[in-house]
């Protein structure tokens, strides 16, 4: 497994668009399925930003600093990402606004994702320009992917 931290976001990336998806196609009687995705998707965006959030964007801010104005952008669409991801972890499926508030994350971190990817991924950050290694970091790749 990669220790290296654009392949770790990346590769959370793509595991995100697959819940996301699954949960669309869930159908809207899948309850429990729906529950244990978002449970998934929670355990996921919680790690991913935390990451972005402490290791990747002061490091891009330090490095990059043209970039600043969508690091920023980014730290908010993280917050607005960390309410509704504690809204729904005390919820529950069966709840009248469960699946509304689920949607509205995922069309709130698919946008997130896309603007980063096109802002700051695309735009010279990459992995061995910032040296974002987390094998070295207090951020063990063990404890990432739990």
């Amino acid at each position: 497994m990669s220790t290296d931290a654009i392949v770790l976001l990346k590769n959370d990336h793509k595991e995100v668009r697959q819940l996301f998806a699954a949960f669309e196609q869930a159908g809207d009687n899948a309850r429990a399925k729906k529950g244990k995705l978002v449970d998934r998707i929670i355990e996921l965006l919680t790690v991913h930003t935390y990451i972005e959030n402490e290791v990747m964007y002061p490091r891009v801010r330090e490095m990059l600093p043209d970039l600043e104005d969508d690091v920023l952008e980014s730290y908010e669409e993280h917050h607005v990402a960390d309410v509704l991801v504690a809204e729904l972890a005390s919820m529950k499926p069966t709840d009248e606004r469960f699946t509304a508030k689920t949607t509205v994350l995922i069309e709130n971190v698919r946008h997130h994702m896309k603007e980063e990817c096109l802002k700051i991924l695309l735009r010279g950050f990459v992995s061995h320009y910032l040296s974002l290694d987390f094998s070295g970091s207090s951020l063990n790749s063990d404890v990432l992917r739990t």
